[in-house]
């Protein structure tokens, strides 16, 4: 029960975020708005994060059956891809180093700010 209270939470941002985009005219799709929303809302402490644990998990652990319908969508216009296919393994296979290196890089300074943090309270 708790999980689909959660759900509900969180289509409630997606409605707020497609009312925004469609009266303000904001070019950007619904749902990156609604992820905005949520993380403004959070940085803010007006949502809690612990307000979203079960629906998280129950979304993590199916989130291949969310992919299901993109994989066989891909598969229906593959035809027309012939032409740019290598391209586009280029393009994929270079944007997804540099969004892991990035990642990475953004981890690391996050625990080794963390760390640095919590020696200088020891310290203390």
């Amino acid at each position: 029960m708790k999980a689909l209270q959660q759900f509900f939470y969180l289509l409630g941002f997606l409605f707020i975020s497609r009312l925004l985009t469609v009266l303000l005219h904001i070019p950007v799709p619904s749902t990156i708005v609604a992820m905005l929303l949520l993380l403004a809302m959070l940085e803010l402490g007006i949502v809690k994060a612990h307000w979203f644990e079960e629906i998280q998990k129950f979304l993590l652990q199916h989130i291949l059956l969310f992919l299901i319908p993109v994989a066989l969508s891909f598969v229906g216009v593959l035809h027309l891809l012939q032409d740019t296919w290598l391209r586009l393994l280029v393009i994929i296979i270079v944007s997804s180093t540099v969004t892991f290196v990035v990642t990475a890089k953004t981890i690391d300074r996050m625990i080794g700010k963390e760390n640095k943090h919590v020696r200088s309270d020891t310290v203390d």
